[in-house]
């Protein structure tokens, strides 16, 4: 909870932000971080703890196969040497600067709602003014202040379609290959017959590269090996789904219920027709027409819905 110099308390948020590293921090450090936190992103600081800049999820999976930096730091640089390049990075090497901030006591809301909703950030750090990292604010406690009343929006509205696929046996290589190609973080897996049979995220990936054995592989100069493990080996078989004429406050109310953010959307055959996120809702959702978003900063709720038709 953070009191502003207005007098306003703003109750969004994490504080301290769940992970954070010192930009010197090893890459090998950053993963297992990533790992035992289960975050999406991190912020990194400096010596007096004033913001340097963001990590997520995306940057690690790049950097662990696949990506623009594993061609060049891993591949180039350091002739496929996985192990070696985790141990040598920093985080200020791979890091996003001069990132988007939130000032305590000077952004109210309604600002971070259309911050985040607008320009499609995942994470916003908090900082004081003289840039102390003090807080961060994700996507995912903007979408939990959503209200899940109807919202006159079905689904399939807002849904992404077609989605990318991949089969059970697909390598995590290839998997990481079509997370970065295609700006993604999950990717639903079908079985032979074409039905949907799983879903691997880049949280699966990294929990997968911060395994020991894994580790242990990597380690040894055995990286092809660790590349070629099976997608439905690290992936999750128990999924919540909705079907894509569902309005959307249900796909709200399901994710909330398992603690997810993405459903597989299904068709009224049961086939995998999308899949909406939490950035969906967020993103989508408000330029839908009819639709209109108000952000309520004394109650720190959000209501959209479609108000005419």
């Amino acid at each position: 909870m953070v009191l502003s110099d207005k007098g306003e308390i703003l109750l969004i948020g994490r504080y301290p932000p769940l992970l954070m590293f010192p930009h010197d921090a090893d890459m090998l450090t950053v993963l297992l971080g990533f790992n035992r936190r289960g975050a999406k992103h991190a912020v990194v600081f400096d010596e007096e703890m004033k913001l340097r800049g963001m990590l997520s999820l995306r940057d690690v999976v790049d950097l662990l196969g696949g990506g623009e930096r594993w061609k060049r730091l891993v591949v180039e640089e350091r002739g496929g040497d996985l192990y070696r390049a985790l141990v040598e990075l920093k985080a200020s090497d791979l890091m996003v600067e001069d990132t988007p901030y939130v000032v305590v006591g000077e952004t109210r809301l309604d600002q971070v709602v259309e911050m985040m909703m607008d320009h499609k950030l995942g994470a916003l750090p908090v900082v004081t003014k003289e840039l102390r990292v003090v807080g961060m604010i994700s996507e995912r406690h903007i979408s939990e202040l959503i209200i899940d009343t109807t919202m006159y929006v079905s689904v399939k509205e807002i849904m992404s379609s077609p989605v990318v696929t991949a089969e059970l046996s697909t390598s995590v290589k290839r998997i990481q290959e079509m997370m970065t190609e295609k700006r993604i973080r999950r990717i639903p897996l079908l079985d032979s017959l074409g039905s949907l049979a799983g879903i691997v995220t880049m949280r699966d990936v990294i929990r997968y590269y911060a395994a020991e054995t894994t580790l242990t592989k990597i380690k040894e100069g055995r990286v092809e090996e660790a590349y070629r493990e099976q997608a439905k080996n690290i992936g999750s078989h128990r999924l919540a789904t909705i079907n894509e004429n569902r309005d959307v406050s249900q796909a709200v109310r399901v994710m909330r219920a398992h603690g997810v953010g993405c459903l597989p959307v299904l068709d009224n055959e049961g086939r995998l027709a999308g899949i909406i996120t939490e950035r969906d809702i967020l993103t989508k959702l408000p330029k839908r027409v009819g639709v209109e978003r108000f952000v309520d900063t004394l109650r720190h709720r959000i209501f959209i819905g479609r108000v005419f038709f």
